[in-house]
C-alpha cells in the first residue's frame, strides 16, 4: 500500500524521532493531528475524508515502526490520539467517527504488515484517551471504538474474536488512564441490552 500525505508525515516523523531518541507516541500523535487538520480544512466529506486519513496514519506509523524497530503498536497509539484530536479541531467527533477511525486505522495496519490484534487493543486504547479530549462520552466512545474495531479486523483478514477482546482491553486501559469506567456507561446503554 502506497502511503499518502499523512501516512508519510507520521512515517517521516517517527524515524526522526527513534533516530533521535525522542517519545516516538506523541510524535506519532503530533504528526497525524497536524497533517489531519491540513487534510480535513476545506474537505467537501469530512467523514470520508477523515476516515481515509485515518488509515493512512495508522499505516505510516507502521511503516516507521518496521524500518527502526520500534514497537509497532505505540506509533498506532500516538497515530490514533492525533487523528482524533485533529478530527476534534475541525468537526465534531462522535461514536460513528470513532467507529470510522477505529476500523481505517486497524485495516490500515493490516495492509502495511502490522498484526492487527495487537493494533486493535492499543488503537482502541488511544481512541478512548483522545475521546475525552475531544467531548465524546465514555460509553459512545467504547461502543463506536469497539464496532470499528470488529470491522476493521474482519477487513483486514484477522481474527475478530481477537481483535474484540482486544479492543475490549484497550478501551479498559483506556479508560483508566483517564479516570472512567466505561463499563458503568456500558451497563446502561439501549445500544448494548438484548
Amino acid at each position: 500500500m502506497a502511503l499518502g500525505d499523512c501516512g508519510n508525515k507520521v512515517c517521516d516523523a517517527v524515524v526522526k524521532t527513534v533516530e533521535g531518541g525522542g517519545d516516538v507516541v506523541e510524535v506519532s500523535a503530533e504528526a497525524a493531528r497536524s497533517s489531519v487538520v491540513s487534510g480535513l480544512r476545506g474537505a467537501r466529506d469530512v467523514t470520508h475524508e477523515a476516515t481515509a486519513l485515518a488509515g493512512d496514519a495508522a499505516a505510516g506509523a507502521v511503516q516507521a515502526a518496521n524500518q527502526v524497530g520500534t514497537e509497532v503498536a505505540k506509533t498506532v497509539k500516538g497515530a490514533i490520539v492525533g487523528v482524533i484530536r485533529g478530527i476534534g479541531e475541525v468537526t465534531t467527533v462522535t461514536a460513528g467517527v470513532l467507529s470510522d477511525t477505529t476500523r481505517a486505522a486497524i485495516k490500515g495496519t493490516g495492509e502495511v504488515g502490522g498484526e492487527v490484534t495487537a493494533a486493535a487493543r492499543h488503537t482502541a486504547e488511544g481512541a478512548l484517551e483522545a475521546s475525552k479530549s475531544v467531548g465524546v462520552k465514555v460509553e459512545d466512545a467504547a461502543f463506536g471504538i469497539g464496532k470499528g474495531a470488529v470491522k476493521g479486523a474482519a477487513e483486514a483478514g484477522g481474527d475478530v474474536a481477537v481483535a474484540a477482546r482486544n479492543a475490549v482491553e484497550g478501551t479498559i486501559d483506556g479508560d483508566k488512564r483517564i479516570g472512567v469506567k466505561a463499563e458503568d456507561g456500558m451497563a446502561h446503554d439501549p445500544r448494548l441490552q438484548k
